[in-house]
């Protein structure tokens, strides 16, 4: 995403869809904090535009793409308090 932006583009992207959402493994580390991995595909548009023109870049505003993602979430203490996430943040994604 920050190679698109630093070319001055701008994300017109979607996600569509989210199925097939499993909890593909958690543990509990040495100091107590929970890890899960989280796998997923979704249904989405990729799609980038030049700031300055609008016009597309990179993608297709048109095309559905079908991708699969895997997502490590963990606990961060300093975060408990977030109202939002309860401390949960997404430390990797691919």
């Amino acid at each position: 995403m920050n190679q698109y932006v630093k070319q001055g583009l701008v994300s017109d992207s979607k996600v569509l869809d989210i199925r097939r959402v499993e909890v593909a493994q958690g543990k509990i580390l040495e100091n107590d904090v929970p890890v899960f991995l989280v796998t997923f595909a979704t249904q989405e548009v990729l799609c980038f535009r030049s700031a300055k023109s609008g016009e597309v870049v990179v993608g297709n505003p048109t095309a559905v793409e079908q991708c699969n993602y895997a997502a490590v979430l963990t606990m961060v203490e300093s975060e408990l308090d977030n109202p939002e996430t309860g401390g949960w943040k997404i430390v990797e994604v691919r």
